[in-house]
């Protein structure tokens, strides 16, 4: 389920973890699962301590069910703690569109995946969704799994705008830089007319950080649609 490197990875990332630093380790292997659905499985990574130093990993796997996946963020309990901790820290009320935007947005983003996130890539994966809502259009937000071997890219479009041939043009534009090879991806269609591309991809030994905002960029000029190319030109001739 683990390759020995990201097992090495995995002891490393204990030995220099910070005092406060979440447990369990949540990582995705490149071992399906044979039972529900044909995706990665879930592993659990839990250090074995002796005499103070990790010793051993006691590693679980597993997936998730197809309900607790649309389990409301509210009945997971580290997904309430985050949702509560973005709603303090951005003066969102539980009550108001903003709050049931980003409640929404939590519900809809895979579980499996939040939980092991960073606060911070958690944050800004759910705030760009949450903005997103309203107003579908091209985005792009990338996460680097924790043992820097992964990359797990949310790409959102227009539902209009997706179709195979914009899937493998955005597939062509996330693997050339580094050379990844794309272990499994996803297709979420919101009913506010947002499409979700969620692609879990494998970085080579030694691959270059990847730069989300050129590739957003990028991602801008594939699907811009011909009246946003003309309202570009005309703003860009205005200045």
């Amino acid at each position: 389920m683990l390759s020995p490197d990201r097992y090495a990875r995995a002891f490393a990332w204990f030995d220099a973890r910070e005092p406060n630093a979440r447990l369990p380790l949540v990582l995705k292997s490149h071992t399906r699962s044979r039972v529900h659905r044909r995706v990665p499985l879930d592993l659990y990574l839990v250090p074995v301590f002796e005499d103070g130093a990790v010793a051993a990993l006691s590693v679980h796997a597993g997936v998730w069910t197809s309900e607790a996946l649309a389990t409301p963020p509210i009945r997971v309990p580290r997904l309430r703690a985050q949702l509560r901790g973005l709603m303090d820290k951005f003066n969102i009320r539980s009550e108001g569109h903003d709050g049931k935007a980003l409640a929404h947005a939590l519900t809809k983003l895979p579980h499996d995946l939040m939980i092991g996130f960073t606060d911070a890539d958690l944050e800004r994966v759910a705030m760009a969704m949450m903005s997103l809502m309203d107003r579908p259009r091209p985005a792009l937000a990338l996460v680097t799994g924790a043992l820097g071997r992964q990359l797990f890219a949310f790409v959102w479009l227009p539902r209009d705008a997706h179709s195979t041939r914009a899937r493998l043009q955005i597939v062509d534009m996330l693997t050339a830089p580094s050379g990844a090879r794309v272990l499994d991806w996803s297709l979420e269609v919101e009913g506010s007319n947002l499409a979700q591309l969620l692609f879990v991809l494998e970085l080579p030994e030694g691959a270059p950080a990847t730069d989300e905002a050129a590739l957003d960029g990028q991602l801008q000029v594939m699907l811009r649609g011909w009246s946003d190319a003309v309202e570009s030109e005309i703003m860009r001739g205005g200045e």
